[in-house]
């Protein structure tokens, strides 16, 4: 085999241009707008089928429907790969390039779970006004009995992927797909007491603490790389 000779001279000289090439190239800040569109891009084309799926769930509700029992579902539809698409750059193995690049682990991660729960938000938003007619309750007490079991299943699919520390994506789609059949086995026979009765604020709040505590302890985990094991 021939080795290739290496002029140490041209070598020397181009790192040299390069240095300086880095020490005086200014750094342009990008705008903002372009780093969330940036972001959309991320999610998958399955991410949008499980929230059109969701919306088309809520539109044959309105329309076929009076059954109470389905209120448990939309929730943990619209959020059941939104944990696992979060956590897409680890299962694909391109967690350590991307986190080496322009923005941190922990910018990265809370911007695109803000992003994802956005989108579920407006789904679940969406969802409430179709259906509220159905059930002669008003808007917010519909998307109250909505967002119970959706908070819940976010606790659940939270708490298994901080404990359970999931190496494949469609194993954690299975997960939160257990995750929403306990949901829905828990909720489903007295949902309607409990969407009119003033308790269920309570249970929201404390919902919506529970996963912001769980946001908090997810994020620190990412700050401290708990979650590059691909």
């Amino acid at each position: 085999m021939n080795k290739v000779r290496i002029n140490q001279e041209h070598l020397n000289q181009t790192i040299e241009i390069c240095c300086r090439r880095i020490e005086t190239k200014k750094l342009s800040k990008k705008p903002f707008t372009t780093f969330i569109a940036e972001q959309f891009e991320y999610l998958s084309p399955l991410f949008w089928v499980v929230q059109f799926a969701a919306l088309v769930m809520a539109a044959y509700t309105s329309a076929k429907t009076n059954s109470p029992d389905l209120l448990t579902v939309f929730g943990p539809l619209t959020g059941l790969i939104a944990l696992p698409e979060l956590f897409r750059d680890v299962y694909f193995g391109m967690s350590e390039i991307e986190y080496s690049c322009r923005y941190s682990p922990a910018k990265l991660f809370a911007y695109r779970l803000a992003l994802i729960l956005m989108i579920n938000t407006l789904v679940l938003v969406l969802s409430a006004v179709m259906i509220k007619g159905r059930y002669n309750l008003s808007f917010i007490t519909v998307l109250s009995g909505i967002l119970l079991p959706y908070n819940l299943f976010m606790i659940l699919s939270f708490t298994s992927v901080s404990i359970l520390k999931i190496r494949h994506r469609y194993t954690f789609i299975v997960i939160n797909m257990v995750a929403a059949a306990i949901v829905d086995a828990l909720l489903r026979n007295n949902h309607l007491i409990s969407i009119t009765s003033p308790l269920l604020f309570v249970w929201i709040l404390l919902s919506f603490a529970v996963i912001l505590i769980l946001i908090k302890t997810t994020l620190t985990q990412v700050k401290g790389g708990h979650f590059a094991w691909n």
